[in-house]
């Protein structure tokens, strides 16, 4: 499975915990439990300023997985943990600002290798 090494400038990290909600008839009891034992993590990055050739390799990469079909590994540069992810669906963007290129996006977890 390829590894994501290109560069990024910033990194954000959302953790969630599925939780099923159920409401009953009279609208306010409620009954709560996890869908799941596994945490959803969802990992924000953001280019470094890029050349369009810079900018082409990322895109090379996301077009290689075909956007959310194919995973991939990646290294969470706060705890140092692999993980399975894939691109969250629509999340790939590159912007063109003063002459500069920068692209964000997002992966999903799939749990950690």
């Amino acid at each position: 499975m390829p590894l994501f090494s290109l560069d990024y400038e910033t990194f954000d990290e959302s953790v969630e915990y599925p939780v099923l909600i159920s409401t009953f008839d009279d609208q306010s009891s409620e009954q709560r439990r996890l869908k799941s034992a596994m945490v959803a993590r969802t990992f924000t990055l953001r280019s470094p300023a890029l050349t369009y050739a810079q900018l082409q390799a990322y895109r090379d990469f996301y077009d290689a997985r075909q956007g959310a079909l194919t995973a991939f590994t990646f290294v969470n540069p706060e705890d140092g943990v692999t993980y399975n992810v894939r691109f969250v669906p629509g999340s790939f963007k590159s912007s063109f600002i003063d002459g500069i290129h920068r692209c964000s996006f997002q992966f999903k977890s799939l749990g950690a290798v």
